[in-house]
């Protein structure tokens, strides 16, 4: 369960990002670039990208972001990663308020609306449907860009908690395993007492010659 948590958790974070990229792309450069071109044109493009982007590619990465996210909060809970958790849960709650919800809501209306319009029979009247739909649609898109990146944050603390607990299980695990004593010899470190090495150097009478003193007479008594 904990390797399928964290498998979650790094797809989520993938997804999360390409939808900030995809929201950001427009904020940044498509919208911008119709406002400048011919309103009857960028009525008619806006038109046909809200007709193309209804493909299965956008549908996955929009609606599995969120569950993607949830499965993972849930996974992390069962597994008593409670940390991972809840920045899994915090970055659900981001991208459900700050994207998904703002989509359903206020952009999907907007392009429905837009669908219904013919823009070569609007004539002079295209500059100020079109200023109007973009004045409302592009701040808003901002909105789920910046909601997007920052739900990535705690999804990169989600997956580093994950990881961090798994190595220090691992290392627990190795310690049980091989025990105290082996894992000390394989590191290198003397396993001898402390108090029996500092006997070997403090005892005069072991190594006399150290410290300037001449050997104990021996007995030779019969």
């Amino acid at each position: 369960m904990k390797y399928v948590g964290e498998a979650l958790a790094i797809g989520t974070l993938v997804l999360m990002g390409i939808m900030a990229g995809f929201f950001f792309a427009f904020s940044n450069t498509v919208m911008p670039g119709f406002d400048i071109t011919n309103p009857i044109s960028a009525i008619e493009g806006m038109q046909g990208i809200n007709t193309v982007v209804r493909n299965p590619v956008f549908f996955v990465t929009f609606f599995l972001t969120p569950v993607f996210a949830l499965a993972a909060a849930i996974c992390a809970f069962i597994s008593g990663r409670r940390r991972a958790a809840v920045l899994a849960g915090i970055a659900v709650v981001i991208y459900l308020s700050g994207a998904f919800l703002v989509t359903i809501l206020h952009h999907i209306p907007l392009n429905e609306a837009l669908a219904g319009v013919d823009a070569r029979a609007l004539g002079a009247e295209a500059a100020s449907v079109w200023i109007a739909y973009s004045s409302e649609w592009t701040p808003m898109n901002t909105v789920r860009a910046c909601a997007s990146a920052v739900a990535m944050i705690p999804l990169v603390y989600c997956v580093v908690s994950l990881r961090r607990q798994d190595t220090i299980a691992c290392r627990g695990t190795a310690f049980k395993t091989f025990g105290a004593g082996t894992l000390i010899n394989r590191l290198g470190v003397s396993s001898t007492p402390l108090s029996n090495q500092f006997s070997t150097i403090l005892v005069p009478s072991v190594y006399p010659s150290h410290f300037g003193l001449s050997p104990a007479p021996e007995n030779h008594s019969p």
